[in-house]
């Protein structure tokens, strides 16, 4: 197994952590990053995605609150998709 980057899930962790679940034609690492904002704003995710979110490490065992793992996972997410959207052009 590869070290852990901090912040940051990988394909092999996420294929491990969706084993056996089907979210239709949803793409598991979308699933996660959905799942994480809701968690971070206070919004509820259904019991599969929330145990996902908890077996990667992204949330308190509690469920309550998100890991230092997990709120840099969050920033990683938004920095990224921030800076996917400044290079698509405007139509």
């Amino acid at each position: 197994m590869s070290k852990r980057i901090f912040g940051e899930v990988s394909d092999s962790e996420l294929k491990d952590a969706f084993e056996n679940c089907n979210f239709g034609g949803k793409d598991p690492r979308d699933v996660v990053e959905n799942a994480v904002l809701k968690k971070a704003t206070g919004y509820h995710n259904g019991s599969t995605s929330e145990a996902i979110i908890k077996h990667l490490g992204l949330v308190k065992k509690n469920g309550k609150r998100l890991t230092k793992h997990g709120q840099r996972f969050l920033f990683n997410t938004y920095s990224r998709l921030r800076e996917e959207a400044k290079r698509e052009p405007v139509t």
